[in-house]
Parts: C-alpha cells; sequence; structure tokens
C-alpha cells in the first residue's frame, strides 16, 4: 500500500510505497509538530525504513512532515479487531492506539509506555465482549474511547456503544 500526504489545496506533498505488503489504514492524526502518525492493519512484511514487522496484525507508524520515516510498531489487539486500529497523539506528543480491547501507548519516540485491556462491564447473560472503534485526546484529562460491548455469544446477543475516559 502507499502513504500520500497531501496540502490543503489538494496538492501531493509527498507519498512512500509499501511494496510487498497487504495493508489498510484505519486511522491517522497528525501531532502538533506536523508528524503524522497513521494505524491499521497488514499482512506481508511491512517494511518502514530500517524496521519491520512481520506477519500480519495491527501497526502503527510515524513520520515526519517532510515525509522522513520515523518509527514503526505492532500493538497489542484484543480478540476483536475487525474494526482496526485507532489512533491519537496524546498532550506531551506521545501516541495512543486503540486495537480490540487493548489501549497501547507509546512516547514520541516510539518507545513502549504501557498497555492496558480495557474490561467489558458486566452484561446479563454474562458472556460481554469489547471492541474498540475510536480514541481521541481529551487536553488536560487523558483519552475518550469509544466502540461498542456485546452482551452474549453465538446468534445472540445485544450490542451497544460505549464512549469512556481513559487516564493512563
Amino acid at each position: 500500500f502507499v502513504v500520500l500526504t497531501f496540502d490543503a489545496s489538494g496538492r501531493l506533498l509527498w507519498g512512500k510505497e509499501l511494496p510487498g505488503v497487504k495493508g489498510r489504514i484505519t486511522s491517522v492524526t497528525v501531532g502538533a509538530d506536523g508528524t503524522l502518525v497513521a494505524a491499521g492493519d497488514f499482512i506481508g512484511l511491512l517494511v518502514w525504513g530500517d524496521a519491520s514487522l512481520g506477519s500480519s496484525g495491527a501497526f502503527v507508524l510515524t513520520a515526519g512532515a517532510d515525509g522522513s520515516v520515523g518509527w514503526v510498531r505492532q500493538p497489542l489487539c484484543g480478540p476483536v479487531t475487525e474494526l482496526g486500529a485507532s489512533v491519537a497523539v496524546e498532550d506531551a506528543g506521545g501516541v495512543a492506539v486503540t486495537c480490540g480491547s487493548v489501549l497501547t501507548r507509546y512516547a514520541a519516540s516510539g518507545a513502549w509506555l504501557g498497555e492496558q485491556t480495557l474490561e467489558a462491564q458486566p452484561c446479563a447473560s454474562g458472556v460481554c465482549s469489547l471492541t474498540t472503534a475510536g480514541v481521541a485526546t481529551v487536553p488536560g484529562r487523558g483519552l475518550a474511547v469509544t466502540g461498542w460491548q456485546r452482551d452474549g455469544a453465538g446468534d445472540t446477543w445485544n450490542q451497544d456503544a460505549f464512549l469512556r475516559l481513559v487516564v493512563p
């Protein structure tokens, strides 16, 4: 796949091809310093600069405003991942990624800061699952995480949306 950036008038600023890998970008954001942060999933060998991720799963990568290659990481995901990874840049410039039921945080440098599993709330059937759909920074407060929680399994279940404030 290809990562492209455009200016406000639609003019191509830069592009980078990631040959030999099938993938999709499911979330993108830009930091205060212009750093592009993209998240998604892939199958194959994902090479970004001098780093690579092999064979499949979620990814998060960064690039400078000028197209310079930053870092790439493979965050942990929970059991339900069809919505893909979502990404936000935190107040201090760090990166937060949600995938399935897991929130993973990285420093602006790409250093791993930690991860936490977002637990499903108790439900009537006792068979509860949760997956995230999006994440955004709430300045000075933490992260807003949205998604859905299922109550039940198989062909008989209910699904509700959620919005949580997560303070890492």
